[in-house]
């Protein structure tokens, strides 16, 4: 048996409407996802591999400023 993963080409897509208050919980999901990645120790950020650095980073980032999967 074969299994094909199906990717789409997002730069293709038009971005759907979105109403104000999806967008608010998204910067509030964004945000939270990155005080909680400041939150790790450094082992867990390890066995992601984050370094402390990387991860105080990632949390100092507006929450507008968010990658392509959490589609602003």
């Amino acid at each position: 048996m074969t299994t094909r993963i199906l990717t789409t080409d997002l730069s293709r897509t038009a971005p759907a409407k979105r109403s104000p208050f999806a967008y608010l919980a998204t910067l509030l999901r964004v945000r939270r996802e990155r005080r909680a990645l400041s939150k790790l120790s450094d082992a867990l950020l390890s066995d992601i591999g984050y370094s402390r650095e990387a991860a105080r980073a990632e949390a100092a980032r507006r929450a507008w400023d968010a990658p392509r999967r959490f589609s602003l």
